[in-house]
């Protein structure tokens, strides 16, 4: 209760009716209160690094660059040493070096930085779909539109993230994913590894479904001596046959074309034998996601594959591996003023 009347008159009313008029001054205020507070939700997690699900990291350096082809580039240091670039194009993270200078992500020597293309290598954000999706999705591209467009980053403190929004796609983008959308794109640093974290908020009044993951190539010196572990006992789909769901076998080695969806992961992945096959090498990546279960997919296009693919070299099957945490296996539905967020950490012990 407060009183704001000292004259007989009041918002041009007579003394009688001063009671209505502080009643309708009152909701006015609180409508403004309550449009200024809606308009600031929809920027609530664009406008700060801050992630909730993680915890906060040491003080990292970020200068701006000018990376392959003028592209618009950042890199980013952590006081241990670690180094990690990253492109303002798919916000895609292009290397990560450790404090001992080994670099954990393979990249293309064919891959296109031509600012409409996806970076073939690195870490790729996949977004609002995986491949073609999952059925009555038209006129996005494989994949989707995260990788392909362009992105603001924002230094918040301690932490470093990326943002895109539906407000920043085409209108062809628009039409195809009409749905609004705010993205937020975390990268963490150490002196052995990195974090990347998405986290997806619907700022729309509907909900949608969408389908999303961080498609992270790893460098490895022979993909002859690779093991995949952490995955025994996994239902996967197999995408390079009609079979049905098969069952991940322990620390199984990669010998053919491999394109296989792991669905409710449980534990950590790890990737044996990254340096000339000794076991000891290994990264481990711990997934953590808001859905109540998470995906992995394990990805290697070997020899006739890679042949045909236009931006990765014939050879360059030989030196990779694609460990990708995420939701795909089935869409995920977001409520209005929900998030959802999918986080990878990586550790090297090399």
């Amino acid at each position: 209760h407060f009183t704001i009347i000292t004259k007989p008159h009041f918002c041009g009313w007579p003394q009688a009716s001063v009671s209505v008029c502080a009643c309708v001054c009152v909701v006015a205020l609180a409508c403004v209160w309550q449009a200024a507070h809606s308009a600031s939700h929809v920027p609530e997690l664009m406008g700060s690094c801050s992630s909730t699900h993680a915890p906060r990291t040491r003080p990292m350096e970020v200068q701006q660059l000018v990376g392959n082809n003028g592209q618009d580039a950042w890199s980013i240091k952590h006081e241990s040493g670690t180094t990690a670039t990253v492109y303002a194009h798919g916000a895609t993270v292009t290397s990560v070096k450790i404090a001992s200078g080994a670099e954990l992500l393979f990249v293309s020597e064919k891959a296109k930085f031509d600012g409409a293309s996806p970076i073939r290598g690195g870490i790729p954000v996949v977004f609002p779909i995986f491949g073609e999706g999952w059925g009555g999705i038209k006129g996005l591209p494989g994949h989707g539109f995260a990788r392909r467009s362009k992105w603001t980053l924002k230094q918040d403190g301690d932490a470093v993230c990326l943002m895109l929004s539906s407000e920043d796609l085409s209108p062809e983008m628009k039409a195809a994913f009409p749905s609004p959308f705010a993205l937020k794109y975390s990268i963490e640093l150490s002196k052995d590894g990195f974090a990347t974290t998405l986290t997806v908020q619907n700022t729309g009044e509907s909900a949608f479904e969408f389908q999303s993951l961080l498609h992270t190539y790893y460098n490895v010196e022979e993909i002859n001596g690779i093991k995949v572990g952490g995955l025994d006992g996994v239902q996967y789909i197999d995408k390079l046959d009609d079979s049905g769901d098969k069952t991940g076998a322990p620390d199984f080695a990669i010998a053919a074309e491999t394109d296989q969806i792991f669905k409710d992961v449980k534990g950590n992945v790890t990737i044996s034998g990254v340096v000339g096959g000794n076991a000891g090498s290994q990264i481990e990546v711990a997934i953590e996601t808001s859905a109540e279960r998470k995906d992995c997919v394990v990805w290697n296009p070997w020899i006739a594959k890679s042949a045909k693919m236009g931006d990765f070299g014939d050879d360059e099957w030989r030196t990779m591996l694609c460990v990708e945490p995420g939701r795909v296996s089935a869409p995920f539905e977001l409520a209005p003023g929900a998030e959802f967020f999918i986080r990878q950490a990586a550790t090297a012990r090399l």
